[in-house]
């Protein structure tokens, strides 16, 4: 059974931020799922505490499910994310199946990062980094659908608006193929 931890602005639950990134590091399997999507407790740290407490969740491999859209992330924190996505695929806990980035402030150095650390990665399947009004660059975009391609699980790449034409279907393609390819595992694989 996953557990869940929501740190968001809900007043019906805002566990202290602290303990929740110990919680994190320390790969406590009751948590599974974390979302501080536009946390108060961590929007207002600095960006070293931002880094910090970035890090603790990637010393952690209990993580399947991450989202810390509206949080003032940048650049400098592009290697810790990359880690992050990265961290417990090897271990056989198979590494973070979904992670959200919405609405920070990554440029192309910290998609780059993360583009690196999508290639081939074996488990996950939902990847957004893009917001409802800024376009990623070309260079970006491109390297995210690379990555794409070669991650066998990743149903779901949430970019923003494309704005090249060329990569907008390329996006569809890549997606539609991934899709189907899901579909296929699921058919093929024997009933519980």
């Amino acid at each position: 059974v996953s557990s869940y931890a929501s740190s968001s602005d809900a007043d019906s639950f805002e566990e202290p931020l602290p303990p929740l990134m110990a919680r994190a590091a320390e790969s406590d399997q009751t948590l599974t799922r974390l979302d501080l999507c536009f946390n108060k407790q961590f929007v207002v740290l600095s960006g070293q505490q931002k880094l910090q407490a970035l890090e603790q969740l990637a010393r952690g491999s209990a993580l399947e499910s991450v989202r810390l859209d509206g949080l003032g992330l940048d650049n400098t924190h592009g290697a810790t994310l990359a880690r992050l996505l990265r961290h417990g695929e090897h271990d056989g806990s198979g590494g973070v199946r979904t992670l959200s980035l919405q609405s920070n402030a990554l440029g192309e150095p910290a998609l780059l990062a993360l583009a690196k650390a999508v290639s081939g990665h074996p488990s996950l399947s939902e990847l957004a980094v893009g917001n409802q009004r800024d376009a990623l660059s070309t260079l970006a975009v491109a390297t995210l659908l690379d990555a794409m391609a070669t991650a066998p699980r990743l149903t779901r790449l949430k970019l923003g608006p494309v704005r090249d034409e060329v990569q907008r279907r390329r996006h569809q393609l890549l997606t539609m193929q991934a899709v189907e390819r899901a579909r296929r595992e699921r058919a093929a694989s024997p009933a519980p």
